[in-house]
C-alpha cells in the first residue's frame, strides 16, 4: 500500500461527530452534494446532452426550466465530447431563444463549454487530467458528455 494513502486517512473523530453540529451540505443538484460524482444514465437518443446542458446552463445563471426551484450559481464546465459542433450550435440557437440579456450575460460569463468531440479525451491519462483541472478551476459542476468517449485507452491523442 502506497504511504501516502495510509498517511491521509484516519478515524473519524466520534466525539466531535456526536456533539458538534454539521455545517449545511451545499448541494449542487437535487441529491447531489459539492464534490460528489454523480451519472445520468439512459438508453442513447433520450435526451441526457439535452438535459445535461439545460441543468448547466441553470447553474451557470439560465432559468430554471427544468423546474428544480432555485440551485446555487456558480461557473460550470460543459465538455462534450460526442456531439458535432453544428449539433451544438442547433442546441444553444434554440435555448438561447428563451434567455433575456442578463442570463445570457451570465452563461457569457459562467458557462465554460470546451467541445471535444473528435480528440478522444482520456481521463487515465495525466496530460487530460492536468488540462480539464485547469479548465474546471472555480467551478461549481463538471459535466462529461458522454463518460464513455473520455476513457478510450485503444487510441492515443495529444491534448488539445
Amino acid at each position: 500500500m502506497e504511504p501516502d494513502l495510509i498517511a491521509s486517512h484516519w478515524p473519524l473523530d466520534l466525539q466531535a461527530a456526536f456533539t458538534e453540529p454539521p455545517k449545511p451540505i451545499d448541494f449542487v443538484l437535487p441529491g447531489l452534494p459539492v464534490g460528489c460524482v454523480g451519472a445520468l444514465v439512459s438508453p442513447g437518443g433520450a435526451g441526457k446532452s439535452m438535459l445535461a446542458l439545460q441543468l448547466a446552463m441553470q447553474i451557470a445563471g439560465g432559468p430554471d426550466w427544468l423546474e428544480l426551484g432555485k440551485l446555487e450559481q456558480g461557473a460550470v464546465l460543459y465538455l462534450p465530447a460526442e456531439d458535432p459542433l453544428p449539433v451544438l450550435h442547433h442546441r444553444l440557437f434554440a435555448l438561447g431563444q428563451n434567455l433575456d440579456a442578463g442570463q445570457r450575460a451570465a452563461l457569457e460569463h459562467d458557462l465554460r463549454l470546451i467541445p471535444l468531440q473528435g480528440t478522444s479525451p482520456n481521463l487515465l491519462d495525466s496530460q487530460w487530467l492536468e488540462v480539464i483541472a485547469l479548465w474546471a478551476e472555480g467551478v461549481r459542476l463538471i459535466v462529461i458528455d458522454t463518460l464513455r468517449r473520455f476513457h478510450d485507452t485503444t487510441r492515443t491523442w495529444q491534448v488539445p
